[in-house]
């Protein structure tokens, strides 16, 4: 289907997939035998870091927070110890060392043992020793190119017609260890893969020790569902100087108004993590709000729901103190405005923000004398970049949105052009099931809509008669 609009200010995109960090709105869970605290850092992103307590030889302190996934936690750590460990589990599991195979190129490892005849410097380690710490720019596998003379490789598969014996090799066996005498084998065509990690020397991605003072970066992968997120940092010396830190780029809450918002049990909570925001108890004409800086670009979402007296107490949100408008399913409307009333369903609603930092508000005012009127919000989720399913690419005179449908995804997601001319159209794309990815330009001229739907006439756009 394929429709050419003569204007567009804003275009709405139904059911994307836009998975990102959704924070429980409760506190962290502190265990062990003392409390990680906030401490002031210049280095950290935030200005501010989590910090390890002091503790004794033995003793441990956990820092727990509960996400849903799928996505993955930006949290750059660092230790200063000696015997001392800093480690992340997912739902209590702490990944284990690995001491072959392939590395996954921009994670960051460890080396936990050394083993002479290995190599990671042809894939981002500063030196083959233990303790170093190394962002990998390859897998330690390659199946052609050259290689470095007096490297040792292994050859983990063989395909016939390579030949390594002139660098080297004894014979062209798989699994034989050699040191490379040549860089150029006489021919490497065939997808023969050699490694330069074969003896053992084993690597972590999930855990930090000795001195390192300076922030590593670490990128925590959660699947889909709800998790706990632990970081352990566990005291093997008596010094009393050793900590650990972790620079978790979390949203700061504050709350302003005639009243404050708190984190209340909620066994409906949509996360699953049985702790929702809620408004607190107001009276006639007053009103209160919670707001959070977030960085953008970025893909904002977050569930809501009310238990108010219909169009008196309501909740509305904000993005930069301008009423933002909600998403919608409605073909050439007008927009809705992002306020909720009465008795609702939890809802889940995205927006999209441009570059810098912005200010999400969620201003909850009553104007009946019920004081059992509330609203609720959850699931809080900043996700930057952008993802490959919603991306942006502005340039000179358009604007262009690329979707892709990937069921079951339930979110919608608005996008606003401010430089195209008025009036606003949609992309009815509900269920998402078996479409190619959309793709919306918008030019000075006007709009084109290009739908790819196999087998769904519910792929239509829709339009209000004049």
């Amino acid at each position: 289907d394929s429709i050419v609009a003569t204007s567009a200010r804003q275009v709405f995109l139904q059911k994307t997939n836009a998975p990102g960090l959704a924070f429980d709105f409760g506190t962290f869970t502190l265990s062990g035998n003392a409390q990680w605290f906030s401490v002031t850092d210049t280095r950290a992103s935030g200005g501010t870091a989590f910090q390890s307590p002091t503790l004794s030889s033995g003793q441990s302190a956990t820092l727990t927070l509960t996400v849903s996934g799928p996505t993955t936690i930006n949290a750059p750590w660092q230790i200063i110890g000696s015997t001392d460990t800093l480690s992340y589990a997912i739902d209590g599991v702490t990944p284990a060392d690995q001491t072959s195979g392939t590395l996954t190129v921009g994670e960051t490892y460890q080396i936990v043992s050394f083993v002479v005849g290995d190599d990671f410097t042809n894939v981002g380690a500063s030196a083959n020793t233990t303790g170093t710490v190394f962002t990998a720019t390859g897998t330690t596998q390659q199946s052609s190119g050259t290689l470095v003379v007096g490297r040792t490789y292994k050859i983990v598969s063989y395909t016939a017609g390579d030949n390594f014996t002139n660098v080297g090799a004894a014979s062209n066996t798989a699994g034989l260890v050699f040191v490379a005498s040549g860089t150029t084998p006489t021919f490497w065509s065939n997808g023969s893969v050699l490694t330069t990690w074969a003896n053992g020397s084993a690597l972590s991605a999930a855990k930090l020790f000795g001195f390192q003072p300076s922030y590593k970066p670490k990128l925590v992968t959660v699947p889909a569902g709800t998790h706990t997120v632990s970081w352990t940092y566990a005291q093997g010396s008596s010094s009393t100087t050793s900590f650990a830190r972790l620079d978790l780029d979390l949203p700061s809450f504050t709350t302003s108004g005639d009243g404050t918002w708190f984190g209340a049990a909620d066994g409906t909570a949509p996360t699953g993590t049985g702790t929702v925001a809620r408004s607190p108890v107001l009276a006639t004409g007053q009103q209160a709000t919670l707001q959070v800086p977030v960085s953008g670009p970025a893909v904002v979402s977050f569930w809501w729901r009310a238990d108010s007296v219909a169009n008196q107490d309501t909740l509305s949100f904000f993005i930069d103190g301008q009423l933002a408008n909600l998403p919608t399913t409605t073909f050439f409307t007008d927009p809705v405005q992002a306020v909720i009333s009465g008795t609702t369903n939890w809802a889940n609603v995205a927006f999209l923000i441009g570059s810098g930092t912005h200010t999400l508000s969620w201003v909850y005012a009553q104007a009946s004398t019920i004081t059992a009127s509330a609203v609720f919000v959850d699931g809080l989720t900043v996700l930057s970049p952008v993802p490959p399913t919603n991306t942006t690419n502005r340039n000179t005179p358009g604007f262009t949105v690329t979707y892709a449908a990937v069921p079951p995804a339930n979110l919608d997601l608005a996008i606003t052009d401010v430089i195209a001319p008025t009036g606003t159209y949609l992309l009815d794309d509900a269920n998402g099931t078996g479409r190619l990815p959309v793709t919306i330009t918008v030019a000075n001229l006007g709009v084109d809509f290009s739908a790819a739907a196999l087998g769904s006439p519910r792929c239509r756009p829709r339009r209000r008669r004049p």
